[in-house]
């Protein structure tokens, strides 16, 4: 799903105009934070525990107040 959906939720690619192939970054302006789980995930930790996986990032974050 999330290879599917990569172009809704990685931003765009941004560079100082005229000045090609220099250091950039990533606008998130018109993208969509995508934010997944399994079912026996929330089963064995609750909705608070390490559960919770944004699309683009390396792993699941923790949770927690």
């Amino acid at each position: 799903m999330a290879d599917l959906s990569v172009d809704c939720w990685r931003g765009s690619w941004r560079t100082v105009p005229f000045h090609p192939g220099e250091d950039g970054w990533r606008a998130y302006d018109d993208s969509v934070p995508v934010v997944t789980t399994t079912l026996e995930l929330l089963a064995e930790h609750g909705p608070l525990g390490p559960v919770w996986w944004r699309f683009g990032r390396a792993g699941r974050d923790l949770g927690g107040p």
